[in-house]
């Protein structure tokens, strides 16, 4: 028995031994097996995101972050491991294994053989009911579909696993299946879907405490805030995000923190924060050995100092940015790297230099098949190519670099290939081609500003587009093709204010659509974002033209959509889908004694395009666009100054201003008018659509010439009205022209509102008071408006609109018209948006109005407690639906009488008729009560007890104070005009 026993320890002994020799073993060529599978600049990336060579249970999490890394791994070396995982029979280890052979698989695009082996590793994790790994596996098959542009598929393979890991009580898993969801749906443009998965996962998140989930949501809203442009709610999504990074001593997380807020600080154009972010950002980045986050921040480093032409440090970073991203074999940041690298040394003149760098570029993104950046390094390419003036060799790179950009339908960057090549065209004499490209290019443009929408709609876009077209048109006026010069002009007329109004969000362009078209218009419109974001990112060739055919059968549907939009409202169309009017068009509308003036400023000369019913001729003056604004500025300040001082000599000794401001008058009518003078022959009426400057001096004081020692005015010779573009002006006659030829019945008038409330309370004089905050106004009006009043801008009492308000409306009631005058406390915000007002046929308001470029509003009175502010702002004048045929903005400017740039009375005269008024009468500038009373009593007394039409009562109220000697100077009289019909 003892022997039995000694002998059974015996075994159990050398069991033992062997059993720990082959652990011994078994761990040494595990390890073994295991550090083979990472190449060197594997174990790099690895432990520089790490800080060690990994264990072979972290294999799933450190495979997840190298598709993160966009790195492929080796999974040949894998097979080895797999091969001992079998040996060993360890079923979990074994599906462990094939888990991160099918991620390397699908990061070396071998899609469809990932998602088989996935399915068969799932299988036996069913059939085990671990539904942890279960959920893990559906989440890596989503990606896999993701990388295959089979969003669809992915989507319902991620929302598997979200619901086998709720099923399971996994909460992590749960935020983690609806963070990655987020991505996707961020990645595909549809945006509400990805904010709601990110906030679901921070609700799963905040439910077990999971700190670092919670902070990365907070990133990921953040960086879709940015891309929104809501600088404030990114800021405080990084404010959150930040302070839980902190807590939990993620640097990495601090230095994607610091990062994004370079970016930030870097579209607002702070130079100095955005570097010093950056530099934050390196740092924490050196603490984590993270050579991504580091070349990422040396890159940016370089678009900055290529931003500020400091070639030299550009070139710099951009080395520095190289070494690092070389070490990783980050494709796609390393061509981007080589391109701002190319482009340094490209404006420092080394032309082969700069060539190899974009060579390398390309190269790069060739290897990671990426065609928008393909494009933008053809770009630069044809841009050094035209910097040597060798333009056959520049025309051949802005083709590749368009081949690029609609290979991934970037429209953005395909009008500015197609801009390039329209240059490279003329340059080599081929006009036709250019004009070709030029208007293709434009054509793009406003495809982007359609399909983009109006709160997409950026400042720095609207003036590169408005750049754009200038350049078109001035090579087609040089090369002689004038109607289509015409034609664009027009567009850059009428879309300045549209896309001014579109910057500030607040206008719903969409009310007035058929729910029906508009909810089809937004289908598609989403449905192509997302087609050409697959696009972008899918490298297939084949799929990548299936993508194509699609985007442009749902192009074309998107087409018939707007067109049954603008049949069914062409009044909303006019605004949201602007079409220029043909010659034909205007002309149809113009009468035989009528004729349009229409200038287009360049820098260094000024164009008219002269429209009549007999055709089109074009001026072109070589006159800059200085000296017409210096002349425009002194004759209006010297005029002031003559009228407020009387005739003192200033300046000059031996010339009183009055000749001062004569002669500026006269040497304008000299370069606007005379060059259309013989086309003003057996003319009665001229319509002015101004250009820059010109939209704040009235044509009508432009002087002719002199007679018997006195000067006469233009407004002397024939009737003159204004509009925004020929195109508004033809479609005011057709389509909107109802309430114009309204019969007239009812009057509303606003004058003398209450600006200082206590002191109106208490029966006392009232003060000059600037405006204050509304309940319920925005950050954005506050601002604009606040700033407006800090130049010195006080709201004063007006006691004459009192008297004027109610001398006019004796005269409608007198003509058997009901009159409705709001005056003082009357005159409210509410009032003026009212039935009352909103049926009326003629509107006027005689108030203070706010006019800067950034705001703008009529004052109304500022009662405590009332609903509305008092400031009836153009964005809420727009959303009004007036019947009236005429408004009269009897608005004074506030404060010194400053000049101010005319697009804010073109503004405000747009927003009334735009909210259904046929013609609006509006002033220039800041006018003395009395005159303006007498003017405004003279027109109305004209217009509707004589009957008059409403541009020859003006006109002849201002012959009557031009004759009456007191108010002769053209400041009393020229200030107010009538825009529209």
């Amino acid at each position: 028995m003892r022997t039995k026993i000694r002998s059974l320890l015996v075994i159990a002994a050398v069991l033992i031994i062997c059993t720990s020799v082959k652990a011994q073993l078994s761990d040494l060529l595990l390890n073994r097996m295991i550090d083979s599978v990472f190449t060197n600049q594997d174990k790099i990336k690895l432990r520089s995101v790490y800080g060690s060579t990994p264990a072979l249970s972290d294999f799933n999490f450190l495979y997840e972050q190298a598709n993160h890394y966009e790195k492929s791994l080796q999974y040949d070396s894998l097979a080895s491991v797999l091969f001992y995982a079998m040996l060993t029979r360890d079923k979990y280890t074994v599906s462990s294994i094939l888990y991160s052979v099918a991620t390397v698989k699908m990061l070396n695009g071998e899609h469809f053989y990932a998602i088989e082996i996935i399915d068969k590793v799932f299988e036996f994790f069913r059939r085990a009911n671990n539904r942890s790994f279960l959920s893990s596996f559906y989440f890596l098959k989503g990606q896999a579909y993701i990388n295959m542009s089979m969003f669809d598929d992915a989507v319902s393979q991620i929302s598997a696993g979200i619901g086998l890991s709720k099923q399971s009580g996994y909460q992590g898993e749960t935020g983690y299946g609806y963070f990655i969801l987020g991505d996707l749906y961020d990645s595909i443009g549809e945006r509400d879907s990805a904010k709601a998965a990110y906030s679901l996962a921070m609700k799963n998140y905040e439910q077990i405490n999971e700190a670092q989930g919670m902070a990365n949501c907070c990133f990921r809203l953040s960086e879709m805030a940015l891309r929104e442009t809501d600088i404030l709610t990114s800021l405080k999504y990084l404010d959150e995000a930040g302070a839980i990074y902190r807590e939990i001593g993620d640097y990495q997380g601090l230095g994607n923190i610091y990062y994004t807020l370079g970016k930030i600080y870097g579209t607002i154009n702070q130079e100095q924060k955005e570097k010093t972010y950056y530099d934050s950002a390196y740092v924490y980045y050196s603490y984590t050995a993270d050579l991504l986050g580091r070349g990422n921040v040396k890159t940016r480093l370089g678009d900055l100092f290529l931003r500020e032409e400091d070639y030299e440090s550009a070139k710099k970073a951009y080395s520095e940015a190289s070494a690092f991203l070389e070490k990783i074999g980050e494709a796609s940041g390393l061509g981007s790297t080589y391109l701002g690298l190319g482009k340094a040394y490209m404006y420092l003149n080394e032309e082969d230099s700069a060539m190899i760098q974009f060579n390398r570029s390309l190269g790069y993104f060739e290897r990671d098949r990426t065609e928008l950046g393909k494009g933008n390094v053809w770009l630069e390419i044809g841009n050094m190519r035209i910097m040597a003036r060798r333009f056959t060799e520049a025309d051949t790179a802005f083709g590749l670099a368009l081949k690029s950009y609609i290979n991934c339908q970037n429209k953005l960057n395909m009008a500015w290939a197609n801009f390039s090549l329209g240059f490279t065209g003329e340059q080599l004499g081929s006009n036709d081609t250019a004009l070709i490209r030029y208007k293709t290019a434009l054509s793009l443009l406003d495809q982007v500003r359609d399909e983009t929408g109006f709160s997409e709609m950026k400042l720095t876009f609207q003036e590169r587009m408005y750049s754009s077209y200038s350049t078109a048109i001035g090579f087609m006026l040089r090369n002689g093709f004038y109607r289509d010069a015409q034609q664009y002009a027009e567009a850059v007329k009428s879309r300045t204010f549209l896309d001014q109004i579109a910057e500030k969000k607040t206008i719903d362009f969409d009310k007035e659509i058929d729910p029906q078209l508009r909810f089809s218009r937004d289908n598609i419109i989403n449905t192509l974002a997302n087609l050409k974001t697959y696009t972008q990112q899918v490298r297939d060739d084949s799929q990548r033209n299936m993508l194509l055919d699609s985007i442009k059968n749902y192009e074309n549907h998107l087409e018939e959509v707007i067109r049954k939009i603008r049949f069914s409202n062409p009044r909303f169309a006019a605004v949201r889908y602007f079409e220029p009017a043909g010659l034909e068009q205007i002309q149809q509308a113009l009468r035989e004694d009528e004729i349009i003036l229409s200038y287009l400023q360049f820098s260094e000369a000024i164009t008219t395009f002269i429209i009549d019913k007999k055709g089109m001729e074009v001026t072109i003056k070589d006159v800059s666009s200085a000296v017409i604004d210096s002349l425009t500025e002194s004759a209006l300040a010297l005029m002031k100054a003559t009228a407020l001082r009387g005739a003192e000599e200033i300046g000059d000794e031996e010339q009183p201003d009055s000749l001062l401001w004569q002669n500026a008058l006269a040497d304008l009518h000299d370069i606007l008018i005379t060059p259309a003078s013989e086309f003003l022959t057996g003319k009665k009426a001229v319509v002015i659509i101004p250009s820059g400057k010109l939209s704040v001096i009235p044509f009508e004081m432009l002087i002719t010439g002199r007679e018997n020692g006195q000067v006469r005015f233009l407004t002397e010779d024939y009737t003159i009205s204004y509009s925004q573009s020929s195109t508004l002006f033809s479609l005011y006659r057709s389509e909107l022209k109802p309430a114009a030829s309204r019969k007239i019945t009812s009057f509303v008038a606003f004058g003398d509102p209450v600006y200082d409330y206590d002191s109106y309370k208490a029966g006392l004089p009232e003060k000059g008071v600037p405006g204050t905050r509304g309940a319920d106004e925005n950050l954005y009006e506050e601002q604009n408006r606040e700033s407006f009043l800090r130049l010195g801008e006080v709201l004063n009492r007006l006691p004459a609109t009192s008297a004027e308000i109610s001398t006019i409306s004796d005269i409608m009631t007198s003509n058997g018209i009901n009159a409705t005058a709001f005056l003082r406390a009357d005159a409210t915000e509410e009032n003026a948006k009212s039935d009352v007002t909103a049926n009326a046929d003629i509107i006027s308001f005689a108030c203070h109005g706010l006019l800067s470029d950034e705001y703008q509003s009529l004052a109304l009175s500022r009662i405590p407690g009332a609903k509305e502010d008092g400031f009836f702002t153009i964005e809420e004048i727009m959303t009004m639906n007036w019947k009236a045929g005429l408004v009269v903005l009897s608005a004074c400017k506030t404060g010194k009488g400053k000049i101010r740039r005319g697009e804010g009375v073109m503004g405000l005269s747009r927003a009334v008729m735009y909210a259904g008024a046929a013609a609006a009468l509006v002033s220039l500038w800041s006018v003395e009560d009395n005159a303006t009373k007498e003017l405004m009593i003279n027109f109305f007394s004209r217009y509707i007890s004589q009957n008059m039409k409403k541009t020859e009562a003006l006109r002849m109220a201002k012959l009557d104070m031009i004759k009456s000697g007191k108010y002769s100077n053209p400041f009393y009289w020229a200030a107010f005009i009538m825009y529209g019909e």
